[in-house]
């Protein structure tokens, strides 16, 4: 299958957040459009894909908490909404559902759903942070950060997002939410 682009009409301007979205966008491509010749473990790679998402969603929540977003009960619904798709999708791949329409599901997903998602809910949250006149550079808390204020990851997830993030192991994201911040 052809991969997904994360063209300009997904670009909001806040650099941490497209950094988060190419991140799921390539997940995505990990198993929409593998590398040729390479087998791909679709449940491995779907889980740090709904994983990944989970923790994209709760860096974000956490920034509409700080920031008193008025428009955070629409955007979590959302939110939520994609969540449910991506459960049932792993559920699909680990219930050992035909892969051709795994993939096509998540094409779907991806390629529509998550586009509109980040055109429109998005774009707003990040209209909202310019009125706030937040730095167009780094909003979203880290790994650490979420972990000190007592984000609930599973070991999946941990490991999920340490992959992405490219921090070493689930145990040095905990000594750096941990370590005194100078």
């Amino acid at each position: 299958m052809k991969p997904l682009q994360f063209d300009e009409s997904l670009h909001t301007g806040i650099d941490d957040i497209d950094d988060h979205h190419r991140r799921l966008y390539r997940l995505a491509n990990g198993v929409l459009s593998p590398t040729p010749g390479r087998r791909v473990n679709l449940e491995k790679v779907m889980v740090r894909l709904r994983d990944y998402t989970r923790y994209h969603f709760a860096a974000e929540e956490f920034l509409f908490d700080q920031l008193d977003y008025a428009g955070a009960d629409a955007h979590r619904s959302w939110h939520l909404r994609l969540v449910d798709e991506m459960d049932e999708i792993a559920r699909a791949v680990a219930g050992g559902g035909r892969r051709r329409e795994i993939v096509g599901r998540l094409h779907v997903t991806m390629d529509e759903w998550v586009r509109l998602h980040i055109q429109g809910a998005d774009q707003r949250f990040v209209e909202f942070l310019s009125r706030q006149r937040a730095s167009r550079r780094s909003l979203l808390p880290t790994l650490e950060r979420l972990l000190e204020a007592g984000f609930d990851a599973s070991a999946s997830m941990e490991m999920s997002v340490v992959y992405a993030e490219g921090i070493a192991s689930p145990s040095e994201a905990r000594a750096r939410a941990a370590a005194p911040a100078y």
